[in-house]
Parts: C-alpha cells; sequence; structure tokens
C-alpha cells in the first residue's frame, strides 16, 4: 500500500528525517532533484530506530526526538591549536582523562566547557558533572592536517592485485612471497611505492563464498589464503606439512579457483599446526588478543555451521584446531606482511567501504551495523538502475556511542601493514546512499554521517601509524565532501580514463597538484581496453547502452583517441607516425610522469596491453571478476627491456617535474 501525506505531515516527515539524519532527497548527475518517497523515508527512519510504521506514528516520534538531545555529545572533537567551547546544561565541573593515563580538569565558566587544543594527539574521554548527574564522553583530540599532508612528492608506484600475481613453479594464486618479489623488483626500477587491492579475509569455500575483495568478512583480519607457503614459520619443524607443500602441483592458470585454492593452502596449514614446536605456539600465544581468539572461533564456527545467522542454538562450541589454524594464519600473515618493509617500497593498501553481510565484524558487532538496508549508489549513467552493494551500513549515532572504535580499529589493521591507504569511496564520511530492502537501489535515500569524527579518527590513525591517504573522490562527489578533503591534506585520485577531452587541445587535463594520477583503474578497463572501445562492446552486453547510443559512444571514443595522439604529439612525446596502443600508452604515462601528480601510478597490465579488467562493476554473477591472473610471470617483468625502459623513463620525468 502506497503511503501518501499532506503538505503539513510531509514537512513534519522531513523534520524527522533531519533529526535522524536522513535527506529528503539528492540531485542526480544531471543536476535533477529526486525527492524521496514516503515510504522510503518511513523504511530508512525504521532501520535507524525512529519508532515510525506509518505516518500517524511521525508527530509523537519527532517530539520525543526533540527532546532527547544528551546533555554531552557522546564523541566530541577537538583540533590540535584550536581550543573548542561547548555548552553543556546544568555544568557543574569537568575532566579530561588521558588515553596514555593521567587527566587534566577543564575550564569551566557557567554552562561553558572548553576543551584545550594543546592535548596529545588520541582517543581521551571527557567527564564532566552536570545536574547532579556525571556524563562521558570519548574525546578525540587531533591535528586538522593528515599524516604527510603539505609535503611536495613526486612519487611512482606499480599497481597489480596479489591474487593476480604469477612466477613460474608457482601456486595458482598469488602470494605475500609474489608480492614480496614484486616489491624488489619495483625498487631496482626506481619506483617508490607498490600497490594492491585489499588483504582482508574473505569467504573462499561453503555457502557464504564471496571472493571479492571489497566484501571482507573482516576489515580486522588479513586472508590466509596469501600466505607464502614456502616461509611458512615452523614448516621445516614439521615434516608431514613439508610433504604436503611439495605434494601440490605448481599451477599456472589464468582464471583462480579460490575454493582449490583454498583446500590447498588447507593441506600444508592444517598439519604444520598440528605439529607447530612448542616454542613457535608459544610466539602464537602472546601475539594472540581477545579480539583475534574471537575472530578464530568465528571462522571455525562458521566452517563447520555455515552463515551466524543459522548456527544451532545453543552455539556449539567450535573446533578448537579449526580455531588454531586461524591463530596460527594471522600470526603468521603478520611476520610475513612485516618483510615487505624490508623491500625499500611502501605498501599501498585499500580499506574497502563495507563488509559481508555474514562475515565477522557484523556478527561481533550487530549494535553497529543496520539491519534491513543496503549500501549503494544511485542511478547515473553507467548504471541507470543504480546499484546495491548488498552489505549493511554502520549506524551514525551508534558509532559515535562506540567513540569510533570500529573505525578506528578498521583504520589501524591497515595502517599496521600499509605506508599509503587508500579510504574507498570518501563520500561514505559524510554521505551514504541506502537501500531499504525490498526497495529497488533507484528508490534509496542518503543518510548522513559524522564528518568531524570521521575526519579526526582519520588523522589521529594517520599519525600514529605514520601513513599516508588518498581519498577516492571518482564521480559525483559533493563539494563540502572536497572541501574536506583539501582541508585534511589528503589527496584525491585522478583517472586518465575519465579525462580524456575530443578536441585537439583538450585531451591531456592535468591531476591537480598533488593527486594519485592513474591511467586505469580496477573498476576500468585496462588502457588497451579501453583504446580498443571494449568497455563499450560490454555495456552492450550488458544491456547498459542501445545501437544508438553505442555509435555514439564509439564517436566520442573516436575523437578522444585522435585528440590525445595529437595532444602527445604536440608535447614532443609521440613521433610523427606513432599511434600504436604501446606507443601512446608510453607517452601518455610519460606526460602523465611530467605533472605536479602526487604519485603517478602505473598498472602494470597496461605495459602487457592486457585488455581485460579485474572487475566490471554491476556483474557479480555474470563476469568473473577477481579471478583473472596477470599474463606475464614475474620473472618476465625481470627480463622485459621494454618495460624496464617505460619505468626508467617515468622515473626520470618525476624527477624533472619537481622543478
Amino acid at each position: 500500500m502506497c503511503e501518501t501525506a499532506a503538505v503539513g505531515e510531509r514537512i513534519e516527515l522531513e523534520a524527522l528525517a533531519t533529526l535522524y539524519g536522513v535527506e529528503r532527497g539528492y540531485h542526480d548527475v544531471t543536476g535533477c532533484w529526486r525527492e524521496a518517497s514516503v515510504e522510503a523515508l518511513l523504511a530508512v527512519l525504521g532501520a535507524l530506530g525512529a519508532p515510525v510504521a506509518t505516518m500517524a506514528d511521525v508527530p509523537e516520534a519527532l517530539a520525543a526526538r526533540r527532546a532527547a538531545a544528551p546533555t554531552l555529545p557522546p564523541t566530541l572533537v577537538v583540533w590540535e591549536g584550536a581550543p573548542r567551547t561547548l555548552e553543556v546544561p546544568g555544568l557543574e565541573a569537568a575532566e579530561v582523562v588521558l588515553e596514555g593515563g593521567g587527566g587534566r580538569r577543564l575550564a569551566v565558566d557557567g554552562t561553558a566547557l572548553t576543551l584545550p587544543g594543546d592535548l596529545p594527539v588520541g582517543r581521551h574521554r571527557v567527564v564532566a558533572r552536570a545536574g547532579g548527574v556525571t556524563h562521558t564522553a570519548s574525546l578525540l583530540a587531533a591535528p586538522t592536517l593528515l599524516f604527510g599532508a603539505g609535503a611536495p612528492r613526486r612519487d611512482l608506484g606499480v599497481f597489480l592485485p596479489v591474487y593476480a600475481l604469477r612466477h613460474r613453479g608457482g601456486r595458482r594464486v598469488g602470494d605475500l612471497g609474489a608480492l614480496e618479489a614484486l616489491c624488489r623488483w619495483a625498487a631496482t626500477q626506481g619506483a617508490d611505492t607498490v600497490a594492491t587491492l585489499p588483504l582482508f579475509a574473505t569467504f573462499l569455500d561453503g555457502a557464504t563464498f564471496e571472493p571479492s575483495p571489497y566484501a571482507p568478512v573482516s576489515r580486522l583480519f588479513y586472508s590466509e589464503l596469501y600466505l607464502d607457503l614456502a616461509a611458512l614459520p615452523g614448516l621445516d619443524a614439521v615434516p608431514e606439512a613439508k610433504k604436503a607443500l611439495d605434494r601440490l602441483t605448481p599451477c599456472d592458470a589464468r582464471e583462480i579457483d579460490y575454493a582449490l585454492a583454498y583446500r590447498e593452502l588447507r593441506s600444508v596449514v592444517d598439519p604444520l599446526v598440528a605439529g607447530l614446536p612448542e616454542a613457535l605456539r608459544s610466539e602464537v600465544d602472546a601475539f594472540a588478543s581477545r579480539e583475534l581468539d574471537t575472530y578464530a572461533t568465528f571462522r571455525a564456527r562458521t566452517a563447520r555451521y555455515g552463515p551466524f545467522h543459522a548456527w544451532p542454538t545453543p552455539t556449539p562450541d567450535a573446533d578448537p584446531r579449526e580455531v588454531e589454524v586461524h591463530r596460527y594464519a594471522q600470526w603468521a600473515l603478520s611476520r610475513q606482511l612485516g618483510r615487505l618493509t624490508e623491500t625499500g617500497v611502501d605498501l599501498y593498501l585499500d580499506l574497502p567501504v563495507g563488509v559481508h553481510p555474514d562475515g565477522y565484524d557484523v556478527w561481533r558487532r550487530p549494535d553497529l551495523f543496520v539491519a534491513g538496508v543496503s549500501a549503494g549508489a544511485p542511478p547515473d549513467p553507467f548504471f541507470q538502475g543504480g546499484q546495491d552493494w548488498g552489505f549493511p551500513p554502520l549506524h551514525p549515532e551508534r558509532i559515535l556511542d562506540d567513540g569510533l572504535d570500529y573505525w578506528l580499529a578498521c583504520l589501524e589493521a591497515a595502517m599496521r601493514s600499509a605506508q599509503v591507504l587508500r579510504i574507498d569511496h570518501l563520500m561514505g564520511l559524510h554521505r551514504l546512499y541506502w537501500v531499504p530492502r525490498g526497495y529497488a537501489p533507484t528508490e534509496g535515500v542518503y543518510v548522513r554521517y559524522p564528518v568531524e569524527p570521521h575526519w579526526a579518527a582519520l588523522s589521529i590513525a594517520s599519525h600514529r601509524w605514520r601513513c599516508r591517504l588518498v581519498g577516492e573522490n571518482l564521480g559525483t562527489v559533493p563539494e563540502e565532501v572536497e572541501v574536506a578533503r583539501r582541508a585534511h591534506g589528503m589527496p584525491g585520485i585522478w583517472v586518465g580514463e575519465f579525462s580524456v577531452g575530443t578536441e585537439p587541445g583538450a585531451a591531456l587535463q592535468p591531476p591537480a597538484p598533488g593527486d594519485l594520477a592513474s591511467l586505469d583503474t580496477h573498476d576500468t578497463v585496462p588502457f588497451a581496453g579501453w583504446w580498443h572501445g571494449d568497455d563499450i562492446e560490454t555495456r552492450i552486453e550488458l544491456g547498459l547502452l542501445g545501437p544508438e547510443a553505442a555509435e555514439g559512444e564509439r564517436a566520442v571514443r573516436a575523437r578522444q583517441r585522435a585528440s590525445l595522439v595529437e595532444d602527445l604529439r604536440r608535447a614532443g612525446l609521440l613521433a610523427p607516425g606513432e599511434e600504436g596502443p604501446r606507443a601512446v600508452l608510453d607517452a601518455w604515462l610519460a606526460w602523465l610522469a611530467g605533472t605536479p601528480a602526487g604519485m603517478v601510478l602505473v598498472n602494470l597490465e597496461d605495459l602487457a596491453l592486457e585488455r581485460t579488467p579485474q572487475n566490471v562493476p554491476g556483474t557479480h554473477r555474470e563476469r568473473p571478476n577477481w579471478r583473472r591472473r596477470a599474463a606475464f610471470h614475474l620473472e618476465d617483468l625481470e627480463a622485459d627491456d621494454a618495460a624496464g625502459r617505460t619505468l626508467a623513463l617515468l622515473t626520470q620525468r618525476r624527477k624533472e617535474s619537481v622543478r
């Protein structure tokens, strides 16, 4: 039944939505206003905890919400060097309890409470006495600028997913040993950074199978699939495990069979853990935290009983052998990831915006995740029906009640291993598109998030772990997000395939100074695929382009190619007669390396003129996403004179761009 509302009722509904941070509509990519339906607003408000099912419930819910303002907000922010004063009704006294121990009495003037701007960077606690009641709040004390902000850089990086790495005689999936080899090779080529996709754990077998690195089991723990089996701690001390490793047949397949790769991994790790020497077992015990023990127990139960919502009641004990496997795996991963710091290059990782709905994080913290809705994206020219990403969004108020502990833990889990971290879907720090269950993705609404606390937590974590940050700001991003990004010194992202003009003189649009620049991404076709228009053909196959629109797209691409060639020639980077894809690729990269981009990131598959993307967004089942391995072996890179010459030229151009 369609819910309707008179003008006055709609005003009350929108007032309630505003108090809960729900936006009444949005401007689409064409600038048109899309007003949220009454039904969608009620559904999202209900998911947030508002006591509404129909319009008749709105007046009472609105009155209750207006009367529910807390005496002290659950999470406060103070920026370094900028004291902040807030009004606390009935304030009597207050102090801050410092994260590292000790405390400080806070200045109180009537109902005005002043938070000093010289607190140590970190997450502290404010304790205030007001109206005869003691109130507490988390206090995030942070520098305005993120770690590394403002320092001019002219870095060169190379990119390849870990799973896609191949070396002769290797496994059927890339691992940390292959990543280490890539890092060492990149260092010899003058690169500063090696970039890859998220390395968090994913479901690789059973009913919950999902290999996408953007649907992890958890944003707190890494994937055991990437363990370098030949370098497992304790391997030489356990003959059964060594024999199991020797029995594995090298696999050079281009498409990954994840279930088989996982079974092979377990055929080695399981006997190794069973026979692990006591000294190493003690090291695992010393490494393990309560959180890791809980995670390992969750994984063991999931392996035995499937998704957590289908577990028997009462919850059965986990298999202790399975628990030990996951404890050992995280310890071994920590050691192997730690070796990457010795390779001479920085590791660039990616923090996905969400987690698998059946994963550990949702099970562990159900209070933080919102049931009955999914995160997604509104319609755009590529996805005219919008997108439903399938994962539950975080609750914007409960994460504040939590003091952003979970968000900080996610950041720190990634930053322990990364020197550069990409924040996926940066706009999600400000607002996120929610699709209520049973609704089409076109019917979603935006929900706002606590902006200042999110940025403060980013700053705290980046300084604590000395990790530089990059914000994924592609697509239609509200200006407020860009203002905040620049204010905190976070580089954005520039992609060549999205930036080519159709007229000579307009093809080469440079990235903003300091931004990360690449020709393509894991969600686009590689350069050669773009050059040949493969992405257009894919959209035709998926029914996203009709014949007339497709012809228009092909004509635009032809003009883009021509203008790109012309402008590269004018820049002196492409000789007359040279207009094949490899020559244009090298010239375009050389031009990009000469811009003020903070980092130029080279997709190594571009150098092999690969045409197939790693992922086609919106084709969860239709395409073998996240399964394709590189066409070349690591040994080929080492012997590839053309790749070496390209990277040497880019290194030189990067140095010259400083002048």
